[in-house]
């Protein structure tokens, strides 16, 4: 199992992961340490490592909150799109029946 050193808030820690996964983590714990950068930057005062990592795991799930209602509305989107083009080709199904059948009427008119 291959072993990745990531560094976060300074510090190096070594994370083993699946056979080429090394890069997945590695650009996980990149994102991970800017969102603890930010915080130990903007909270103006020193926070307890706990406490920080705490904050950024909330910030990240806070991220992934919002990306999810947003797939969420996505797919629903989507759903109601799905649907309307199924009313629509049924629609053009039956106005093409409807043409036909006006087609019909108008050769038996003129054949009389």
């Amino acid at each position: 199992m291959p072993v990745v050193d990531i560094k976060v808030n300074g510090r190096t820690y070594q994370l083993s992961c699946n056979a080429g996964e090394e890069a997945h983590l590695a650009n996980l714990a990149e994102y991970f340490d800017r969102r603890v950068g930010e915080l130990a930057t903007n909270s103006g005062k020193q926070v307890g490592e706990v406490r920080l990592m705490l904050m950024a795991g909330l910030m990240v799930a806070d991220d992934l909150s919002t990306l999810l209602d947003r797939v969420e509305r996505l797919e629903a989107e989507a759903q109601r799109q799905a649907a309307t083009s199924r009313a629509v080709d049924a629609l053009l199904g039956e106005v093409e029946g409807l043409a036909t059948r006006v087609e019909a009427l108008a050769d038996l008119l003129e054949s009389t």
